[in-house]
């Protein structure tokens, strides 16, 4: 660590222990805000590229979905399940989202649109 994160971080801990002890002074809050904000553009993550071009890359990868896409998906697979889980709720008296088959088909959706 070098001199300069060491006086950052020593002055972030300063402030936030003087708001802490003086809360209702809205100067210490002040300058606990100013000292976090001075850490955070001095070790913060630079990107060397412009953010747009980043996001461009990230979804090429993994294009982002909307929440109509994301139930649609999820309901799809539920009515799949649908099927095999009103055989098995007739045998086991189990209601059709409680049921293995549903369990999967949700984690394996959520697994789709998650990661």
């Amino acid at each position: 660590m070098d001199d300069e994160a060491v006086l950052l971080e020593r002055h972030v801990a300063m402030a936030a222990s003087a708001w802490r002890h003086a809360k209702a002074e809205t100067e210490a809050y002040g300058r606990f805000v100013a000292a976090t904000d001075e850490w955070d553009a001095y070790a913060g993550p630079q990107l060397e590229e412009p953010a747009e071009e980043l996001l461009d890359q990230l979804a090429d990868n993994s294009a982002p979905l909307t929440l109509d896409e994301v139930v649609a998906h999820v309901t799809a697979q539920i009515r799949k399940a649908a099927p095999a889980d009103a055989a098995a709720a007739s045998h086991a008296g189990s209601t059709s989202l409680g049921s293995a088959s549903t369990r999967t088909a949700l984690s394996s959706s959520a697994g789709t649109w998650m990661g």
